[in-house]
């Protein structure tokens, strides 16, 4: 089970083995060994499963400390153009984003350590998302205001 890194540290794309014949496929989705052995040592409290219609974007949501969340998101149907951007403070990357295209048919994942915005664009999907922390309505936000203008307008052509 294959994880590559991203120039983001902790931002991992994680692409699982596919066991495909006559009958179709299986894959593990998530294993808990496997992370641990790529150094993430986390428990998912949370699935949460959306589905957006053509032209929406959803994002970019992050949740306060010390309630962030580390995401582990794949699509289960259509697909998806994914950003994360780096909102931990004092880190080198911060400000940064990554995007990738997730979908049903490549079945990539996206591992999103606490501390990252998150948000999607797609024609119309149906995403996955595994949670370290539950959802806090109170420290919810949606969008990132303490990122210079430069990047908003990188993250918004990007979407």
């Amino acid at each position: 089970m294959p994880f590559y890194t991203t120039d983001i540290p902790g931002l991992l794309i994680f692409e699982p083995m596919i066991f495909e014949d006559s009958r179709g496929y299986f894959f593990e989705a998530y294993n808990e060994n496997v992370f641990k052995k790529q150094g993430i040592d986390l428990r998912f409290v949370q699935d949460n499963q959306s589905s957006s219609g053509y032209g929406v974007v959803r994002g970019l949501h992050y949740q306060l400390n010390p309630h962030s969340q580390s995401k582990l998101i794949r699509v289960l149907y259509g697909n998806v153009l994914d950003v994360a951007v780096d909102i931990r403070k004092g880190s080198p990357t911060y400000g940064n984003y990554f995007s990738i295209e997730l979908s049903a048919e490549n079945r990539k994942q996206l591992f999103l350590p606490a501390g990252f915005a998150h948000g999607h664009s797609s024609p119309y999907t149906v995403p996955w998302c595994n949670n370290s922390n539950r959802i806090r309505r109170s420290r919810q936000r949606g969008r990132v205001r303490q990122m210079s203008n430069r990047a908003n307008r990188r993250l918004l052509w990007c979407l």
